[in-house]
């Protein structure tokens, strides 16, 4: 009894810090978080569909039907947004790696 009990709090010692280790971040990572990534905002509107670019980079937008047919395309500048004016319907609408389904009415 008491060999397993020694054995158990051996193992126990001994796991700790690699638990530690295992949650602990490195610098790099540190910065990698500290980075915003702002994404574009899809709004649906009366006209169609609003997209705000919040971030420093322009980006490239394309609203496809929901058959898949190329509906609009267009760029979007940096802290600039753009009303994609649309007829009623199911669009999908891709704006920099931000996706969303919208309907228009």
């Amino acid at each position: 009894m008491k060999r397993l009990l020694a054995v158990l709090v051996l193992f126990v010692m001994l796991s700790v810090p690699y638990a530690a280790g295992a949650f602990a971040v490195r610098d790099s990572e540190k910065s990698e978080q500290s980075e915003i990534v702002q994404e574009p905002e899809i709004l649906v509107s009366r006209q169609g569909v609003e997209v705000k670019n919040p971030g420093n980079d322009e980006i490239e937008v394309r609203v496809f039907a929901i058959t898949g047919v190329l509906a609009a395309q267009c760029t979007v500048a940096a802290g600039e947004s753009v009303v994609i004016e649309l007829s009623a319907g199911y669009y999908i609408v891709r704006a920099a790696a931000v996706a969303k389904r919208v309907v228009v009415r």
